[in-house]
């Protein structure tokens, strides 16, 4: 792809929006959570402590980006 050209999507629907860049992280961040649990819940005795801070780190995340996105929803005109 050329440096400047546009992604075919992109030319077709236009540059995405703030709300649905933050909507695709806010989603991207819940599938990390949904991973860090499963991980928590798998691990042993000796990585149970890291994975339960891993699995905090990820539900953090996750509100940081819904806050994020809730932020952009409530400027929307109605």
């Amino acid at each position: 792809m050329a440096r400047n050209a546009r992604p075919v999507w992109q030319e077709k629907w236009g540059a995405p929006s703030d709300a649905m860049v933050a909507y695709a992280e806010w989603r991207f961040s819940c599938t990390e959570v949904r991973a860090a649990y499963r991980c928590w819940s798998n691990a042993g005795r000796a990585q149970e402590e890291l994975a339960h801070s891993a699995y905090i780190a990820a539900l953090d995340r996750e509100d940081a980006a819904a806050h994020v996105y809730a932020q952009l929803l409530r400027r929307r005109p109605t």
